[in-house]
This record gives structure tokens, C-alpha cells and sequence, in this order.
């Protein structure tokens, strides 16, 4: 009777749930856990590589406007983040380490970058008093802050053109 699910963005990473209100506490200690302790082993890792280079296959590489997005984004941004894509690389996946991936998360997966929101039939005293159980245990830092490159300003035309065999 839940759903669970995951999307990420250029600014953020969502994980939500749709639930039912008697597993409110369940969730709630589930996402406290997620904030405070990875847990990811190599074969892990290994499955979700092969997943994000499978959604990138169906969502970039086999899909005209997928690529087309990716190209703006490219063009619109000479030195920002932002000209990445969000699911790197094909070639930058396969390079993706344990180490670095813990170090990632336990930089930024910290409760000064997170953000709970709660919505539907649920007494709200009750989900404060959960949050605040498992939650405030869990040790904060202050949130680096990542200096990003200027962006030149744009004086011209950008372009880019593109030619492929579309089935439709």
C-alpha cells in the first residue's frame, strides 16, 4: 500500500513516499537512517551504475529530445555545472568509486541541505515529535559552499545542429 521514488535535478536529489498515515513513523526513521548512514557496498554500486547508464540510454541517447536538452544545456552554459548532465557521462559512470560516493554523501547528505515535507491525514504533533526523535541525533555541519565559475557573458548567437534517423 506505499510507493517509493527517487529523481534528481541539476539543484537537488527528491526521495518521496506515498503512504500510508500508519507507516508514518516507519518512513520517518527510514529517511533519518538514509540521511545518516549510507549504506552501499560494491555490488551495489555496480547495480545502480548499470541503472543510471539504462535510464540515460532510454532518457538522452535513444530519445531525439533528450539529446536536443542536453545540447542546450551544453550551449547555454560555457563553464557553469549546470552544462553537465545531471546522470554524467556514459564514459564518467563505469569511474564512479565507494569512497567517492560515501565522501559525496557525507559532505552534502547532512541536515543543513535537507528538507522534510509532510502533507495528508497525519496528526502534526505526532510527526514533529517523530522528527524530532530521528533527526536530531543526527550531527550537522555547516553546508560547504561550492564557488562556481562565471559565466561569460553571452554576446552572440549559439548554435548547434544536429542529424539523426528518428522513427516516428
Amino acid at each position: 500500500g506505499a510507493q517509493a521514488n527517487a529523481y534528481t535535478t541539476r539543484d537537488y536529489t527528491v526521495y518521496y513516499e506515498d503512504i500510508p498515515s500508519t507507516l508514518l513513523e516507519t518512513t520517518i526513521l527510514m529517511e533519518a537512517k538514509r540521511l545518516a548512514q549510507l549504506s552501499l557496498d560494491e555490488k551495489t554500486l555496480q547495480t545502480e551504475k548499470q541503472i543510471v547508464l539504462e535510464e540515460r540510454r532510454l532518457r538522452v541517447d535513444s530519445s531525439p529530445g533528450g539529446l536536443l536538452e542536453e545540447a542546450l544545456w551544453q550551449l547555454a552554459y560555457r563553464r557553469h555545472p549546470y552544462r553537465q548532465p545531471v546522470a554524467g557521462y556514459p564514459q564518467e559512470i563505469p569511474h564512479l568509486t565507494v569512497e567517492s560516493l560515501r565522501s559525496f554523501h557525507k559532505q552534502h547528505y547532512q541536515p543543513g541541505n535537507a528538507l522534510l515535507v509532510i502533507a495528508g491525514d497525519f496528526d502534526p504533533w505526532k510527526a514533529f515529535d517523530l522528527i524530532h526523535r530521528h533527526y536530531s541525533r543526527i550531527p550537522g555541519h555547516k553546508p560547504p559552499r561550492k564557488e562556481f565559475p562565471v559565466e561569460p557573458e553571452q554576446n552572440g548567437e549559439r548554435r548547434a545542429e544536429f542529424q539523426d534517423e528518428v522513427a516516428s
